[in-house]
């Protein structure tokens, strides 16, 4: 997972973890990446955003300028 703050706009963007097809007669679904954009409204602390990853779950703190 990429996490990127470009100008006014929050960047989240990933691939899923290859996995191995070889033991499947057959595959219903395909596993595509995703981008999402969000456009930073208001003032906020560009400096002092963090992203951390556990347990399956993306947690992104954006701080309010103060």
């Amino acid at each position: 997972v990429k996490v990127e703050v470009k100008e006014q706009y929050l960047i989240v963007e990933g691939e899923p973890a290859s996995a191995s097809t070889e033991n499947y007669l057959q595959q219903e679904f395909e596993v595509a990446g995703f981008k999402r954009v969000v456009k930073l409204e208001g003032v906020v602390d560009r400096n002092n955003i963090t992203a951390t990853y556990s347990n399956g779950m993306l947690t992104i703190r954006i701080p309010k300028k103060g």
